[in-house]
């Protein structure tokens, strides 16, 4: 009885650091998870932070890109709009035209609740270019590289 108590006691003792070690690999592997996410948090806030100019013309650039080639609207946030100089919307049909796609595209009175980026609005669809769904898209992507940089 003394050897099955003994017995008992060890396997109960060994399920425990077994528990232990399970439960201080999670906390680590949530950690890191953390840390990732912190690091493409503050990837976001550094994009959104660049100088007007600069962001202005990423934009630009962005929105002559993702143009479908016929008429829509470009839909912004309100903070966004404010870093927009007079010529963004000209400059962008400028591209646009200089590209060879046809259809112009204005500025919408609505705007879009997003850290940046914007939103191409036409008859039939929408696409969405906020930093937001980019971010998410290129995540899986990226992940790694950033788990590599973090953790080697």
């Amino acid at each position: 009885m003394l050897k099955k108590g003994e017995t008992d006691g060890k396997e109960i003792y060994r399920r425990m650091l077994s528990e232990a070690d399970l439960e201080g690999r999670k906390e680590v592997l949530r950690t890191k998870q953390d840390l990732v996410e912190e690091a493409f948090r503050k990837a976001m806030d550094r994009l959104c932070g660049i100088s007007d100019r600069d962001y202005q013309n990423l934009l630009v650039n962005m929105i002559v890109e993702a143009a479908k080639g016929e008429d829509g609207e470009i839909l912004l946030s309100e903070a966004d709009k404010k870093r927009i100089d007079k010529d963004f919307v000209k400059n962008i049909n400028r591209k646009i035209k200089d590209c060879g796609k046809e259809g112009k595209l204005v500025l919408a009175e609505d705007s879009i609740r997003t850290a940046g980026g914007f939103v191409l609005r036409y008859k039939d669809m929408e696409i969405n270019n906020t930093f937001e769904v980019l971010f998410e898209m290129l995540k899986p992507r990226l992940e790694n590289d950033v788990v590599k940089i973090l953790f080697s």
